[in-house]
């Protein structure tokens, strides 16, 4: 039995191999397509947004595929004893999730500094926040042996009404430095207070005990495209160049400021503040995996409907192996077809940007036959922007997860849904 586990496994390995030779060959095409865009990035890009829209969509269809057939070969074979199986594919999956990092930080610069961000206020937890940025940021807290302090000053409200996209994306970031700039075993302090020049805005305080900057980059440290680095610095320590401008984007248009003091060789202190309206409605708060990993799905039929054979394998894999019943479609019009022939779907996964018919028409229609309008419906896509969130809301989305995502992104969606 050991032994065919273990040539199944060699077989699934070298599928994968060759997924990921494909994927990269794509990623390298698109990877050059986006230094040439960044080369160019003080001009008018309002005629190349759809443009931008569809190299993303493709980076992240393919990030998906990688890791989510990662995260299966490791789910399936944690008894394994091939050396090294599950170390490699631990390593295959970080480094994808290392290039979705870079991606999102590239295409929010753009997306934000072309003023095509939309800011939502909507009411947000801090603390739940800084866990899903600290659960984000795991697998480089363990590698480096990291720990994390939080301070947060009592009184301090934790229900907030703001835009909970651009505040997470910048605590991620500063964060995410934070721990990358750290020496190995180090700790990472986040303080948050009231701000003592103006009781209506909090302040935020990460510090790290890492490398620190040198005063000759301290003018341009939120510039964009510009080299914070030192001499002689690793190559793990060399970022993009945009995460620290992006932070000062949003930060300005939350109507805060950001700062720095730092002292080279001994480390790095950031200092946001950021009016804050304390909201009395509770934050919702995220589903992580270990509230649901015992729950099963069998009695539930769930329709996919994507037209990437490698994204309808990922999703199909995980549904089954927690016991749903799965039809497949690989467009809107199939879709339909289906659920005009088979009337016990329960729930429905629709990827957006499809041929023939794409999701939001589909879900139109969906939306409007008798019977099947109240079936929930999940964007499952790889398009990200605020404006993409919203046009799928409007077609009669009931939900929305951007790929690529994790195990338990997937499953806590269902399970709102469902259960």
């Amino acid at each position: 039995m050991d032994k065919q586990k273990n040539i199944g496994l060699r077989i699934e390995i070298e599928r994968l191999k060759n997924m990921i030779n494909h994927y990269q060959k794509k990623l390298k095409k698109r990877d050059d397509e986006i230094n040439n865009m960044k080369k160019h990035l003080n001009l008018d890009f309002s005629g190349t947004q759809y443009y931008v829209t569809k190299i993303s969509h493709d980076l992240r269809s393919s990030l998906n595929n990688i890791i989510g057939y990662s995260d299966i070969l490791i789910a399936n074979n944690q008894d394994c004893d091939t050396t090294g199986c599950i170390d490699t594919l631990n390593v295959i999956k970080n480094n994808g999730l290392h290039i979705l990092k870079v991606i999102n930080t590239v295409f929010e610069y753009i997306h934000t500094d072309n003023n095509k961000h939309e800011y939502l206020e909507n009411t947000i937890s801090i603390r739940s926040i800084l866990n899903d940025i600290y659960y984000d940021c795991e697998y480089e807290i363990n590698d480096k042996n990291i720990k994390i302090h939080t301070n947060i000053e009592f009184n301090t409200p934790d229900s907030i009404l703001v835009d909970g996209d651009s505040f997470k994306t910048i605590l991620s970031k500063i964060i995410d430095n934070a721990i990358k700039f750290s020496k190995p075993n180090g700790d990472v302090i986040v303080e948050i207070t009231k701000y003592s020049d103006d009781p209506l805005k909090l302040q935020f305080c990460i510090k790290d005990y890492g490398i620190g900057i040198d005063e000759k980059y301290k003018n341009t440290l939120f510039h964009v495209f510009r080299n914070n680095t030192n001499e002689n610095q690793s190559e793990s320590h060399v970022g993009t160049g945009i995460s620290l401008a992006l932070c000062r984007i949003l930060t300005d248009k939350l109507g805060g400021k950001i700062w720095c003091e730092s002292t080279l060789g001994e480390g790095s202190t950031f200092y946001i503040v950021l009016p804050i309206i304390e909201s009395e409605k509770m934050a919702d708060t995220t589903i992580k995996e270990d509230e649901f990993t015992e729950y099963d799905i069998t009695d539930f039929e769930i329709l996919i409907v994507d037209d990437d054979k490698y994204n309808l394998g990922v999703v199909q894999h995980i549904l089954e192996k927690y016991g749903a019943q799965v039809h497949l479609a690989k467009d809107g019009e199939q879709a339909i077809e289906l659920l005009r022939n088979e009337r016990n779907i329960d729930l429905i996964l629709m990827d957006l940007m499809m041929a023939v018919m794409d999701g939001y028409s589909a879900t139109k229609m969906i939306k409007g036959m008798e019977g099947f309008n109240s079936i929930p419906v999940i964007a499952l896509t790889a398009l990200s922007s605020k404006e993409d969130i919203l046009k799928a809301y409007k077609a009669g989305c009931n939900d929305y997860l951007t790929k690529p995502f994790e195990l338990e992104e997937l499953l806590g969606m269902i399970k709102k849904w469902l259960f």
